[in-house]
C-alpha cells in the first residue's frame, strides 16, 4: 500500500472476506488514512484488492489504531502531535464514511505509548492512553457515529506512564497489562476502578505488549525482550493466572515488533519483524501450554510459468526428530500441507516426486513449516519452465 508507514498502522478484520486498514499515510502529509482490503481466493490463489483511500484525521498522525464494534462499524483511536483523538467508521462495501471526531485527551502520546482501546458492549468502548508520566482511561459511549467522551479516569495501582494494552471481559470489565502487571479493570458508567493485580510472567519491551482473546475466560499475553514471548492467561472472577512461557522462536539484536492471530482454539499465528529479519510461526496450543512452533520458511517461488520439483531433500542437524510440512504459499493449516515428511536425528530423508511431481505456479511459494528451522536443510530439485 502506497504511503503506509510501518509500526503506525492497524489491521483489522471485518468479515472473513474483508479487512480495514488503519495507517499513516506518508504520500499525504502523514494523515490518519483508512481503506478496505477485500480477499478472494483461498491458499496461494488468493488474491487481494484494496479500495480508494479515506482520511479521517487531515493532520499528521503518530499512530492509528481500530476496534471493531460490528463488521461494519469501527472505532478508530488516533494521536496527533499534541493531542490524541477517536472517531467512528461506517463501512459499506469498500467505501467508509466517518462520523465527527471527538478528543481522547489533550497532550502529546507519552514516550513510545499510543491509545489503546477495546469493545465493552455495541455501546461502548474502554481506551486506555498515557500523558506525561501517567496512564489514564475513559469510557466512550457510541450512538452510531456519534461519540460522547465519558472523561478520564487515572490509572492507580500499577505504576506506570504509558498506554495499557486491555482485552474485553465482559461488558463490564477488562483484562489489562502494563509492563510486567496484569489487572482488571471495573466499568460503572463512566467510572472505572482498577483491581487484581498479579505479577506477570513475560519481560515487556517497551510497553508493546498485547492481549489478544481466544474465548470468554483464557488470553494469549505476548510481549518481546530480544525474542518474543508469549504465554496463556486464564481468567477466574478476579483471579489470573499464567500457563508456561514460550519463547522458542529465535534471538535478536533488539526487540522485534510482532503480530499474533488467532487461528482456532487451540492454534495461533505469530509474526514478528526486527530490522530485515521477518518470520512466521505456528504455536499450538494446549490448556495453558504452548509448544511446538512451526516457523513458516519459503523455499523458492515458481518461475515465469511455473516449477516442477521432482524431488526435495531434508538434512536434519540435530539430536531429536524433525517435522517437516510443504505447503503452496505462505498461510498455515492442515487441509494446505501438500507432503509431510520425519527425518530423524542427525539423518537425511528424500521425498520422490518423479512420477508426481510439485507443481509450483508463477509466482506462487513453495514453503515449509519445521519446528527445529534453524537445524534443518531443505534443498529442492527440478525444473523452471517458461
Amino acid at each position: 500500500v502506497t504511503g503506509a508507514t510501518n509500526g503506525v498502522n492497524q489491521l483489522l478484520a471485518l468479515t472473513p472476506t474483508s479487512v480495514i486498514y488503519t495507517f499513516n499515510d506518508s504520500s499525504n502529509s502523514s494523515y490518519g488514512t483508512a481503506m478496505i482490503a477485500t480477499i478472494s481466493g483461498t491458499g496461494a490463489a488468493a488474491t487481494v484488492s484494496f479500495g480508494s483511500k479515506y482520511v479521517f484525521a487531515s493532520a499528521a498522525t503518530t499512530v492509528c489504531g481500530a476496534v471493531m464494534i460490528s463488521s461494519t462499524s469501527v472505532y478508530i483511536p488516533y494521536g496527533l502531535s499534541a493531542t490524541q483523538s477517536s472517531i467512528m467508521a461506517t463501512i459499506t462495501g469498500t467505501t467508509i464514511a466517518f462520523g465527527t471526531a471527538v478528543q481522547i485527551a489533550g497532550g502529546a502520546i507519552y514516550n513510545s505509548g499510543y491509545p489503546c482501546a477495546c469493545m465493552l458492549d455495541s455501546t461502548h468502548v474502554l481506551v486506555t492512553y498515557g500523558i506525561t508520566n501517567t496512564s489514564y482511561c475513559s469510557v466512550f459511549t457510541i450512538a452510531g457515529t456519534v461519540l460522547t467522551n465519558g472523561g478520564a479516569n487515572t490509572v492507580t495501582g500499577c505504576g506506570g506512564n504509558n498506554p495499557i494494552a486491555l482485552s474485553q471481559l465482559t461488558s463490564t470489565t477488562a483484562l489489562c497489562a502494563f509492563t510486567n502487571t496484569m489487572f482488571i479493570a471495573t466499568v460503572s458508567g463512566n467510572t472505572v476502578t482498577f483491581g487484581g493485580f498479579f505479577a506477570a510472567p513475560l519481560s515487556i519491551y517497551n510497553n508493546t505488549n498485547s492481549i489478544i482473546k481466544l474465548n470468554s475466560t483464557t488470553f494469549i499475553l505476548e510481549g518481546t525482550t530480544t525474542t518474543p514471548q508469549i504465554a496463556i492467561v486464564s481468567v477466574s472472577g478476579s483471579a489470573v493466572t499464567f500457563g508456561n512461557v514460550y519463547s522458542g522462536f529465535g534471538s535478536y539484536g533488539g526487540a522485534p515488533t510482532c503480530g499474533v492471530s488467532v487461528l482456532s482454539s487451540t492454534q495461533i499465528l505469530l509474526s514478528y519483524n526486527y530490522s530485515t529479519t521477518q518470520g512466521t510461526y505456528i504455536v499450538n496450543i494446549s490448556g495453558m501450554v504452548c509448544s511446538v512452533c512451526y516457523p513458516i520458511t519459503q523455499i523458492l517461488t515458481g518461475s515465469a510459468d511455473h516449477t516442477e520439483i521432482s524431488s526435495v531433500y531434508c538434512f536434519n542437524n540435530s539430536s531429536s526428530t524433525v517435522a517437516v510440512d510443504l505447503i503452496l504459499g505462505t498461510t498455515y493449516s492442515d487441509s494446505a500441507v501438500i507432503a509431510r515428511l520425519s527425518v530423524s536425528a542427525w539423518s537425511s530423508a528424500t521425498l520422490n516426486l518423479a512420477n508426481c511431481p510439485i507443481i509450483v505456479g508463477a509466482g506462487v511459494a513453495l514453503s515449509a513449516f519445521t519446528n527445529n528451522t534453524n537445524n534443518v536443510t531443505i534443498t529442492c530439485f527440478g525444473l523452471n519452465c517458461s
